[in-house]
């Protein structure tokens, strides 16, 4: 398993690392804040967990 955050104060290089696909067989984790207003789409991401912490939840 890959684990990957994804949020605006992390460095661009860094970011990016969420949208590469991992090796064969092992499974991609992206924890992320709020990017409903963003709307960016990450491959192989076949599903979405929103913690409701303070916002709407909007996953496609």
């Amino acid at each position: 398993m890959q684990v990957w955050p994804l949020h605006g104060s992390l460095h661009n290089s860094d970011q990016l690392q969420a949208f590469l696909s991992p090796p064969q067989g092992v499974r991609k984790v992206v924890v992320a804040t709020n990017l409903a207003e963003t709307s960016i789409t990450l491959p192989g991401i076949v599903f979405g967990e929103c913690s409701g912490g303070g916002g709407s939840c909007n996953l496609w």
